[in-house]
């Protein structure tokens, strides 16, 4: 209930500031697409939808910004990794990978709002890219991953783990 509220807060914050033609958020480097709805990325444009956009902006925070774009642009590493923020308690995430795109409608990237501000969401998805980035297996990162949060009291997502 709390992240509908939440999320409709959002969302009228998001339609009072659309405007009728694409334009930058304040970080400069994002278009915003008005015909997006909800928390929505467009991946063949490079567009967010205005509702994100705004939230972004009112965050400004570039690594929230970051971690979306990560986990928009490597599912394949994500969906590998767990997430021991407890959201698989509260909102049924498999992987840290949900913490930011709950799902794809074709080149549609449909978000979620848990990354806008769990450290260790945002943390996990930086490290797991960057070792994917530095050459190691998917095995290793989530070896480290997994000895990392471990033992911070709260168990992990029931995320699969990857062949090798």
């Amino acid at each position: 209930m709390k992240k509908y509220i939440y999320i409709f807060c959002v969302l009228i914050m998001a339609l009072a500031a659309c405007s009728n033609e694409q334009e930058e958020t304040s970080q400069g480097s994002s278009n915003i697409d008005d015909s997006l709805e909800g928390l929505t990325y467009n991946m063949e444009t490079e567009s967010w939808s205005p509702m994100m956009a705004q939230f972004l902006n009112e965050l400004d925070k570039p690594r929230v910004q970051g971690a979306y774009e990560l986990a928009i642009q490597h599912p394949d590493v994500l969906d590998y990794v767990p997430c021991y923020c407890g959201c698989h308690d509260s909102n049924g995430h498999e992987h840290v990978r949900h913490c930011f795109v709950e799902d794809y409608n074709e080149n549609i990237a449909e978000l979620d709002n848990m990354g806008f501000g769990c450290a260790i969401c945002i943390e996990t998805a930086e490290i797991a890219v960057a070792k994917y980035e530095e050459g190691e297996s998917l095995p290793d990162i989530r070896n480290y991953i997994d000895d990392k949060y471990s033992g911070n009291g709260v168990g992990p997502t029931p995320t699969p783990k990857p062949e090798g």
